[in-house]
């Protein structure tokens, strides 16, 4: 498997984009710790053998793999191992490599039956075909490939020589003919081409002019769109002239404001985001902003990952000052696709014109820790979305403090919610988690649950609201139709149950439930009892219960076609019969009598208060 190192991916974007080429120096064949041995690796060490490759040239099957081939032959006198095999470009970085079995490779010149190494690396690219990758001939290693190869050359050039010798003036001859030939053909279609062109002329009224064609640009595209692409553009390439993603062992640490190391937090913002960390506990690189700072610029992050990022005030406040009204439109901070920086201990204040904070949407997340919002319309907004936000105070909110819908999720813990219209609102398939939180002056709702949003709350233990009438649209832990809102704190009394005939009582916050199972019940003949005198005929039996406890409704029984009404059962049942020894008409008790051999057993449920 080739091996392509940071320096090398760096060599060849930077090739790539400037249209240069990409000269191999060397082949290196080293015996080298292959524990240490990765993508870092800018040099191999305990380097035995070195000469130039053999070839280099794209895949004629596969025009996004570069095949890089080297043989070796040791013509020293040592014999030696090696268990990697690289590849060395002209300003000595290590381009790529490959790991190999460790092999035993014997000495020429001590041994003339030695073995010949042939080694071929591909190096997948995708667009290996802008690439123009060659071998830097300004370096000779006298290599037995190159001997051979240079041996056959001069025996096919002297084979030639004597087989097709000619006469100098038949060879001055052809070659005029040749020439002349070539020549008249291209005055032929010069002339061809100039006629075309005399009797094709444009008419001057037909063609736009300079100004009429810019006058047809502006129409198809809006200047400031292009203006906008065209420093997207910028910043992308050069992120892919400086290898895009960068790697660092120490986090940087960066400031903006006045006398900072930026004037804009879009500045750091842009120095930052192209980096990753090397190994997982590496810490976060910081922006710092300074108190004299001034946060008056829209920042929009798309399809970027700035978890590597701790932005932070140190608890000084940051005036958000922007000249426009609120609009739903407008945003300071907006990340879609993207995983945002930590928010630690920032102060936002807005002291002229409320804003909306922070929006994330389409699989976005968000860590907001130890940080206060004031005088905001919103403070955090998510459609479909991930936020973790802990200790946190929203003051004098004017909408809602944290703002959830689409399929978003929500986990907020040890918050304060101090004066706004709504604390956090819960919608479409949204789920949250409240955990010991403060809401004070709410004053519509703590928490408004709609449109199938969930929302589990804990209270804290001092107390959660304070003049802070509502807390929630839904009663607790009752499923609606509207959603549900779970409250761990809500008081419930013990379960009591208690035996009664044929079942139990059951009592749970002033809630009764009885539940009576196999009641067995004699029905009695009804008025409808026919016989003639072939004692064929029917019947008519009716059953009937009233519960033994009043105050109970009766909700079901078991046996089909009950009527419940009440506390009381009313089932009739019609029953046929023919000619029967065992169950003849003659056995079946006069009207309103009772008939025990009808007799059933019947399960009930009631409710009560």
């Amino acid at each position: 498997m080739t091996i392509i190192t940071n320096a090398g991916k760096k060599l060849i974007t930077h090739a790539i984009i400037n249209k240069l080429d990409l000269f191999i120096s060397k082949v290196v064949y080293a015996d080298y710790n292959l524990d240490t041995l990765d993508e870092n690796t800018a040099s191999l060490t305990n380097i035995k053998y070195e000469n130039l490759p053999t070839s280099v040239r794209i895949d004629e099957f596969d025009n996004s793999k570069i095949i890089l081939e080297a043989v070796l032959k040791n013509d020293t006198a040592q014999d030696f191992f090696i268990n990697c095999v690289g590849f060395v470009a002209k300003n000595g970085e290590l381009l790529c490599f490959t790991k190999i079995n460790r092999t035993f490779v014997q000495s020429a010149v001590n041994n003339t039956n030695a073995s010949l190494f042939h080694y071929k690396l591909a190096m997948e690219l995708k667009h290996a075909s802008e690439l123009s990758i060659k071998i830097d001939e300004t370096i000779v290693y006298p290599t037995l490939a190159h001997f051979n190869a240079s041996q056959k050359a001069q025996d096919e050039k002297i084979k030639t020589l004597e087989i097709n010798k000619a006469d100098k003036s038949s060879l001055d001859d052809y070659y005029l003919n040749q020439k002349g030939e070539e020549l008249s053909k291209r005055l032929i279609k010069a002339e061809s081409y100039c006629n075309d062109l005399s009797t094709k002329k444009a008419n001057k009224t037909e063609v736009f002019t300079k100004d009429e064609i810019n006058t047809k640009l502006n129409e198809k595209a809006n200047n400031t769109d292009l203006a906008k692409a065209k420093s997207n553009l910028e910043v992308r390439i050069k992120a892919v002239e400086n290898d895009y993603v960068k790697v660092y062992d120490t986090p940087i640490n960066v400031s903006v404001g006045t006398g900072g190391t930026y004037a804009k937090l879009s500045d750091a913002f842009k120095a930052l985001m192209c980096y990753k960390k090397a190994r997982a506990n590496v810490g976060d690189c910081v922006i710092t902003l300074l108190p004299n700072f001034v946060l008056n610029e829209q920042l929009t992050f798309d399809n970027v990952d700035l978890a590597h990022i701790r932005i932070t005030s140190n608890n000084a406040v940051i005036k958000c000052e922007f000249a426009h009204e609120a609009s739903a439109n407008f945003v300071v901070f907006r990340f879609f696709h993207s995983k945002s920086c930590l928010f630690y201990r920032c102060k936002f204040d807005f002291t002229n014109k409320p804003q909306r904070l922070i929006q994330i949407s389409h699989n976005g997340s968000l860590r907001f820790c130890e940080c206060s919002v004031n005088n905001s319309t919103y403070g955090i907004i998510s459609y479909n979305g991930f936020a973790d936000v802990r200790s946190c105070t929203f003051t004098n909110t004017i909408e809602t403090c944290l703002y959830f819908s689409e399929n978003a999720n929500l986990n907020a813990i040890s918050n304060t919610y101090d004066t706004s219209n709504r604390a956090i609102v819960s919608l479409r398939n949204t789920k949250l988690n409240s955990y010991r939180e403060i809401f004070k002056n709410i004053k519509l709702e703590c928490f408004l649950v709609d449109w199938g949003g969930f929302a589990m709350y804990e209270a804290h233990p001092n107390g959660s609201f304070v003049n802070s009438p509502k807390k929630c649209n839904l009663e607790p832990n009752t499923l609606y139709k509207h959603g549900i809102f779970f409250d761990r704190t809500t008081s419930e009394g013990a379960l009591i149950q208690k035996d009664v005939p044929y079942g139990k009582l059951f009592e749970l916050n002033g809630l009764k439930i009885l539940i009576l199972r196999n009641v067995p019940i004699v029905p009695v003949v009804g008025a409808d009892r026919y016989q003639n005198h072939l004692n064929m005929g029917h019947y008519e039996v009716f059953y009937s219960f009233t519960l033994p406890i009043n105050g109970f409704f009766l909700i079901g029984a078991s046996y089909k076609g009950a009527f419940c009404s009440g506390q009381t059962l009313n089932n009739f049942h019609r029953i046929y019969r023919n000619r029967d020894s065992q169950k003849d008409m003659h056995t079946v008790p006069a009207v309103g009598q009772p008939f025990e051999r009808e007799k059933l057993n019947f399960n009930f449920i009631a409710i009560g208060l």
